[in-house]
């Protein structure tokens, strides 16, 4: 589950949580892997499922060429447990599982939790993807599915998937959300490295994540820049402070005559107040959701200000605005536009509050767009509530305080420091308001998908920026980029655009 618009959580990285609005995008690959079926091993490790059916036990060592054995090798990693699933990924084996890591990195010895990460295992010698997700990793486990990232199918490589903490089981007892930090999270990303890269994995790592999982990446590459060769972030946005001004002039001259349109609807949503919250009662008492993080007061007001983001970022259409309702619209067809593109339970409790740590961390310090009150300021009973701080549930220790130097100190390094990275954006997409800059003298990147939203990927760029890309992963990892991995699918052909 992710919120799409401009203050919730951007999407996540290989397919992490299904969209609001029209599907999340995932990050290549296509084959998927049954869930577990025992609750693996309490020591080193333990199997379950047919390995058999998928490779071998083991592979080679990439310094020696002697063999390895994957479960072997696992079991040596201190403070590792996992199970073995099926996996339906030719050629891979899939581990579920779960590293003790240190809830304060900087007391190493303290409190510890059980940071959920997934592994994906093709070949010791094989290049290394980890995968920053930016949210929970259980998605993958409560829709029987996993896919292999856009940059481990092209180089086949291994994959590490690394649950954020504080996201689902991901989370220190008691937590201390003072140590919800960016600095923490790349640290529990060092240490999965450590572990992983020192036991099994001694060729080239390279990180990688969608949306805030590629925020996440860009973090764990600032604090540790020698873990990975390079950095591939595909729509991951910058915010500059706690109401970032820049997103919603982007919003707006996507295309001005569909954003008047929108304009209009979310006004009759507002105005038509009282029928549209009966009708989210009825809604919620049809489908079981709850409404006391936001009632649906609350919850109709921030729908209506973000309509426009979250049609842009999944469902611009041609036809808009004559697909668009208007003022003589009928109530039914201006809640069943709303619900198309921002359906009113990705507010409810039961999709809001597991997003909670990602709103923390806009509080504190990656920073928001801002509201964008301004053309609904005549209507709203709420004006500045739709932020961060309102997704945050009260108590103790939990007062966000925003601290602006952690963005700046990213910018600054981004800017100065950083080399081998590549960002892929969206044209459309309103995160793109927020992109990195590019610096190719320090071999940083940047790329954006014609007609590109949310979803956009190296599959489709344009033929000459996809060869610049595989170029770039061929001379950061040593390895060439199989082409034919990732089927090609230029956004503005499926848009119908020329």
């Amino acid at each position: 589950m992710s919120l799409d618009e401009s203050t919730g959580a951007p999407a996540s990285t290989s397919g992490g949580e299904s969209s609001t609005s029209g599907g999340m995008p995932t990050s290549g690959g296509t084959t998927a892997v049954e869930t577990p079926t025992s609750s693996g091993g309490s020591t080193g490790g333990s199997t379950s499922g047919d390995s058999s059916t998928t490779s071998s036990g083991t592979s080679s060592d990439d310094t020696t060429g002697a063999p390895i054995d994957i479960e072997e090798a696992l079991a040596g990693i201190d403070g590792l447990t996992w199970v073995e699933v099926e996996s339906e990924i030719p050629g891979y084996r899939y581990f579920d599982m779960k590293l003790r890591t240190p809830a304060d990195h900087d007391d190493p010895d303290g409190l510890q939790f059980d940071l959920h990460v997934m592994l994906l295992h093709r070949d010791a010698a094989a290049p290394m993807v980890i995968a920053t997700e930016g949210y929970d990793i259980d998605w993958y486990v409560d829709n029987q599915s996993i896919a292999l990232s856009q940059p481990a199918a092209l180089l086949q490589a291994n994959e590490l998937i690394v649950e954020h903490r504080f996201f689902a089981d991901s989370r220190p007892e008691p937590a201390d959300w003072g140590l919800l930090t960016i600095e923490q999270a790349a640290a529990d990303h060092h240490h999965v490295t450590s572990k992983f890269k020192s036991a099994i994995y001694g060729g080239p790592w390279v990180a990688t994540g969608i949306s805030k999982g590629g925020m996440t990446a860009v973090y764990f590459r600032r604090f540790y820049p020698d873990d990975v060769v390079a950095t591939v972030a595909y729509v991951a946005p910058l915010h500059l402070g706690l109401a970032d001004p820049r997103y919603w002039p982007f919003v707006e001259a996507v295309h001005p005559p569909c954003t008047a349109a929108m304009l209009e609807v979310r006004r009759e949503l507002l105005l038509r107040r009282e029928a549209m919250v009966e009708r989210i009662e009825d809604h919620a008492l049809m489908q079981g959701y709850d409404f006391t993080q936001f009632d649906p007061e609350h919850a109709l007001e921030i729908t209506a200000l973000q309509l426009p983001w979250s049609y842009y970022q999944y469902n611009w259409s041609l036809l808009c605005p004559a697909d668009v309702p208007t003022a003589i619209s009928t109530d039914l067809q201006l809640w069943d536009f709303m619900q198309a593109v921002r359906p009113i339970e990705t507010l409810a409790d039961e999709y809001v509050l597991p997003l909670e740590p990602y709103y923390w961390q806009a509080a504190v310090q990656v920073g928001n767009p801002a509201p964008g009150d301004e053309p609904l300021a005549d209507l709203l009973k709420f004006p500045g509530f739709n932020s961060p701080a309102s997704y945050i549930v009260p108590g103790p220790g939990k007062l966000p305080v925003f601290d602006p130097g952690a963005m700046q100190d990213i910018a600054a390094w981004v800017s100065d420091e950083a080399t081998a990275m590549l960002f892929v954006y969206g044209e459309i997409d309103p995160w793109t308001a927020g992109a990195y800059p590019e610096n190719p003298e320090h071999d940083v990147h940047r790329l954006v998908v014609p007609g590109g939203r949310h979803g956009a990927d190296i599959a489709e760029l344009s033929a000459v920026d996809r060869a610049f890309a595989y170029e770039r992963l061929e001379a950061w990892t040593g390895v060439a980029p199989i082409a034919g991995a990732v089927p090609i699918r230029p956004a503005r052909e499926q848009l119908g655009l020329p």
